[in-house]
């Protein structure tokens, strides 16, 4: 008996033109966009070229018995000979120091640095709850906010605590409720100033 059928067609896919995507390699994971501040970034010269090469020819010592003998030997007569010095320069090179704290200027812009993250962290978590403007992000940044919109906040925070229906609505996560409250709540976080 002949079969002259043919093979079964791959699954289409609409969004390639009905046909089927070609097969890929998984993308490698991004690395992250954002470090916490004040933690120490690895120094450039760690992935230069003789960064790495130092760093290989580390790997290649540790299972060199004549270079251990030699350094074990310097040791024991508590000299620095050449073995040491050269496992020293390799370790210097293949791993360079990250630039240390040496001023009070370095202190502040650390304290900068985590102030500026933490507000960035508190607007990004204020967007996934209501819009804001341009305007409004300067404004919760400042601190302050003029004293009439503070008191409004202040009577519409009382109105929407005495509205039963509203608490149930914000309770159960109704979007524009939680918008409602953010914008209330933020407000009401800033110092009120005349203008």
């Amino acid at each position: 008996m002949n079969d002259t059928s043919a093979a079964p067609a791959a699954p289409s896919d609409l969004l390639n033109g009905g046909a089927a995507p070609p097969p890929t390699a998984p993308a490698p994971a991004a690395a992250p966009a954002w470090q916490p501040a004040g933690m120490p970034v690895t120094p450039a010269a760690f992935d230069a070229p003789e960064a790495v090469a130092a760093r290989a020819e580390i790997k290649s010592k540790i299972s060199d018995k004549e270079f251990y003998k030699a350094l074990v030997a310097e040791r024991e007569r508590g000299i620095t000979g050449p073995a040491s010095q050269a496992w020293s320069g390799l370790h210097a090179k293949g791993y360079p120091a990250a630039t240390a704290v040496t001023s009070q200027a370095d202190v502040d812009n650390q304290a900068a640095g985590r102030n500026a993250q933490a507000w960035d962290g508190y607007i990004q978590a204020l967007k996934q709850r209501t819009d804001l403007s341009e305007a409004q992000i300067a404004e919760i940044r400042s601190g302050v906010v003029n004293e009439t919109a503070y008191a409004w906040a202040r009577e519409e925070k009382d109105r929407l605590i005495k509205d039963r229906s509203f608490r149930t609505k914000l309770l159960d996560g109704d979007r524009q409720a939680n918008r409602d409250w953010t914008l209330v709540t933020s407000i009401l976080s800033l110092r009120p100033v005349r203008k």
